[in-house]
């Protein structure tokens, strides 16, 4: 009996201001959850974060 090859395609990585975005917004409903403060608050608070974390991000 031949052994079963499971291939799995390799996920190509999110190009930056897709990773960038996506990680905003996540962090923007977890403050807005969190610190019960409405969306913009919470997004501006969470591109902040964005750009402390990640210091050599451009924009």
């Amino acid at each position: 009996m031949a052994d079963k090859i499971h291939f799995k395609r390799a996920l190509a990585p999110l190009p930056p201001i897709r990773t960038r975005l996506s990680w905003i917004k996540r962090r923007a409903r977890c403050v807005a959850l969190f610190y019960q403060v409405n969306r913009r608050e919470a997004v501006e608070n969470a591109a902040l974060d964005w750009h402390q974390f990640n210091p050599t991000a451009t924009h």
